[in-house]
């Protein structure tokens, strides 16, 4: 009773949420966007269309109900060059524990590194007052249980944190998802994820301080005076996804097809296909497309991201059904930049 009431509860959460999706209209609106780009390379070689059966750690920025559908404990570490010849870099951390064989609880950091930009100011132009480093982190903690062999759940509460030289801002993001799989050797995968909902954000500090004046000349008996800010929403999207094992091997080895429907309420919706061949669990290979409208126009494109991936990965068995991989993967910027290059390494114990 108490599996189907929890499981009916994020259910009503996924479904019943009032969120516009899909509008363009709305596109720039958000803030916090840094929530929507998936660092991990191993899940980002085939577009993140696997929302329906993704598992692991990786599960927790796509559907968190996959992260107990892993056996092992992990420990996984990624570094993202971010539009390469942009100078922008992301490093990811995360460690997964088993509570039970039927529940599991991670954490998660994501954190940008954008290098030093010049102080500058309306008097100081030039760039003459030192340099500052803006930083972008976020933080998560997942928990996922297992109702059944066929059907999980589970909730992330995320951290956010933005900040330059003197303003910053921070803020609490929920998801929430379900995953449903059946049929023979569970070859059927469906899932559900609502991402990125909470209350919003809004910058604070003394950037938004300033002296009155007069005439160009600073008053010296004029008191500060705060800018007022507007808050911004979260960049809340909805995963609706479902895949498939094609092939299943005696040997183990498997080739699955997946496709993902993304709903996102500041931007046009996204359709993800991807696919993933994996020999003896040791060799895998996989791509995927993103796709939304406009995609190919500067002018209309919402996502400089969208378009096609590709992915791979090798990993070494030791011990008892436990492995040490290494992770890659590429997304085209259609000439944009030179594209996003992943490298990641993942441990089971």
């Amino acid at each position: 009773m108490k599996r189907s009431l929890f499981s009916l509860l994020i259910l009503s959460l996924l479904l019943g949420t009032q969120a516009q999706a899909g509008n363009p209209d709305r596109i720039g609106e958000a803030g916090a966007t840094h929530l929507l780009i998936n660092p991990w390379a191993r899940s980002s070689g085939w577009a993140g269309a696997f929302t329906a059966g993704v598992s692991g750690l990786e599960a927790m920025r796509f559907n968190v109900a996959g992260m107990v559908r892993s056996d092992n404990n992990e420990v996984v570490f990624s570094r993202t060059n971010w539009f390469q010849g942009a100078d922008i870099n992301i490093n990811s951390f995360g460690i997964k524990t088993k509570l039970s064989e039927d529940a599991a609880i991670s954490a998660t950091i994501m954190s940008f590194d954008m290098g030093d930009f010049y102080t500058t100011t309306e008097d100081f132009p030039d760039g003459t007052l030192g340099t500052f480093s803006p930083n972008y982190t976020n933080i998560g903690v997942g928990f996922a249980y297992a109702f059944s062999e066929f059907t999980s759940g589970g909730i992330v509460v995320r951290l956010v944190s933005e900040s330059i030289a003197d303003m910053n801002a921070s803020g609490v993001a929920i998801d929430a998802g379900i995953q449903y799989r059946s049929g023979e050797q569970n070859r059927f995968k469906l899932g559900f994820a609502l991402r990125n909902i909470g209350p919003a954000m809004q910058y604070s500090g003394n950037g938004i301080d300033f002296r009155a004046t007069e005439d160009g000349v600073l008053n010296p008996t004029a008191r500060t005076l705060k800018s007022r800010v507007a808050p911004f929403e979260l960049p809340s999207i909805l995963n609706i996804g479902m895949g498939y094992d094609v092939v299943i091997m005696p040997n183990g080895s498997r080739f699955t097809l997946a496709g993902n429907f993304l709903s996102n309420s500041f931007g046009r919706d996204n359709i993800m296909l991807g696919g993933e061949y994996s020999y003896k669990n040791i060799l895998m290979l996989r791509g995927g497309f993103s796709y939304e409208q406009d995609i190919l126009s500067e002018a209309d494109a919402s996502s400089v991201a969208s378009g096609p991936s590709a992915g791979a990965t090798f990993q070494l068995p030791y011990g008892d059904a436990k492995n040490f991989g290494i992770d890659y993967s590429f997304r085209s910027t259609f000439n944009k930049y030179s594209g996003i290059h992943s490298l990641g390494v993942k441990l089971e114990f």
